[in-house]
């Protein structure tokens, strides 16, 4: 016979280990779940009784042990009941932790405080932060100002800090090919060229959409369902309004290079190789580039050559330094300091390096096909405008 007691020091044997296993663990009972006749403190048969909880909104009852928290009783040791995750306390759990009084919710805590939860939570699990939207018309409006203030801060962010700007890792997982095309790519794609490695392909130019560009499209983890397409192609997803490198200083400048080969791409071409090179300067807000324009933008008319794409590659942290000695290489080189400017002048810019060329079969896809063809989801397609040169100062 055991008691529950908050606080109590206590020894427990996780779920999943064999019985022939005695080792044990220690813990700290932090609270006592409730479940329908059952009274804070009440001595209960440890060998026979498994906690439960019940979720006071649907009334759904579920063993502790289903949602993996710690473990159950075993024999006639005590079991630790933590408090749940974060993400399950969201849907508030009746729990006790002394002989009659209720635990505060997570909902009735001061706003302030919810805030400075749900602000560490960002930092660690932005996707989890987002998800937590859904729990009601309260958390929904707390974690917009959280999102919103934690834009503001990247705004005012030093950008000579020295850090070194990137993807934000959520959308570098959900978002995986649309970054540098090249990454589409599989091993099974790799097999066709005997002896090369997927990155000396890449490196090489070999790997090219071949008339296929909505393959980095389609090829998104989330895309190859029907339900999850329908979350995120949202005009109002929460992915779209967020910056594409949240956490650091907003990319305030986009240049747009595209490139344009005549020649066989499977025989000659390489990747500063073209016959005729464009530059243009995407139209971003102050407030930064977001996931959903860099998104609109590789799926714009003007930003791509529709399925004469051969690729395309965001160069983060640099940005186009002189007009005319573009024209006058005619040709472009990310890492050639003539042509292109790195570091902290350039560390809230990225350049879209776009190249194309002339395919001799295209299958279109057809809407009648099946396929999911991917289009823009904003109201306006981006402004493009030719570019003439580098923007005197690029921080916001």
């Amino acid at each position: 016979m055991v008691q529950y007691k908050a606080g109590q020091r206590v020894r427990y044997r996780p779920i999943g280990r064999r019985r022939s296993d005695t080792s044990e663990s220690t813990g700290v009972i932090k609270g006592v779940l409730t479940e329908p006749g059952m009274q804070a403190g009440r001595h209960v048969d440890a060998s026979n009784h498994t906690p439960r909880y019940e979720n006071s909104n649907t009334g759904k009852r579920s063993s502790v042990y289903e949602d993996n928290i710690l473990g159950t009783i075993s024999g006639s040791q005590n079991v630790e009941i933590p408090y749940q995750y974060l993400r399950n306390l969201a849907s508030p759990l009746r729990m006790v932790t002394n002989v009659s009084e209720p635990m505060t919710k997570l909902r009735d805590i001061p706003t302030e405080s919810l805030i400075l939860v749900l602000e560490w939570l960002g930092k660690i699990d932005l996707q989890s932060l987002i998800v937590s939207q859904l729990t009601s018309k309260q958390f929904h409006a707390v974690v917009q100002d959280v999102l919103a203030n934690a834009q503001n801060r990247s705004l005012r962010q030093d950008s000579l800090s020295g850090e070194k700007p990137a993807v934000h890792p959520l959308w570098a997982s959900k978002f995986k090919g649309l970054f540098n095309s090249a990454d589409c790519f599989t091993e099974a794609d790799r097999r066709e060229f005997r002896y090369q490695t997927l990155d000396e392909l890449r490196d090489g130019g070999y790997l090219t959409l071949d008339g296929d560009f909505t393959l980095p499209f389609r090829r998104l983890p989330w895309a190859r369902t029907g339900l999850g397409r329908a979350a995120y192609l949202r005009l109002e997803a929460s992915w779209r309004s967020l910056s594409l490198t949240f956490g650091q200083a907003p990319i305030t400048q986009l240049d747009l290079v595209k490139g344009y080969y005549y020649g066989n791409i499977f025989g000659d071409f390489h990747g500063d190789r073209c016959d005729f090179w464009e530059y243009y300067q995407v139209d971003v807000p102050s407030s930064g580039l977001t996931m959903g324009l860099f998104y609109d933008v590789l799926l714009c008319e003007g930003a791509s050559y529709g399925n004469e794409t051969l690729g395309w590659e965001l160069l983060l942290g640099k940005r186009l330094r002189s007009y005319d000695e573009l024209c006058e290489y005619e040709r472009f080189m990310a890492d050639d300091p003539d042509l292109v400017e790195a570091g902290e002048k350039a560390r809230q810019a990225a350049i879209l390096c776009v190249r194309g060329g002339s395919i001799d079969e295209v299958d279109r896809l057809k809407p009648d096909s099946g396929t999911w063809i991917p289009r823009i989801i904003g109201k306006k397609t981006p402004k493009l405008f030719p570019w003439q040169g580098p923007e005197p100062d690029i921080r916001g």
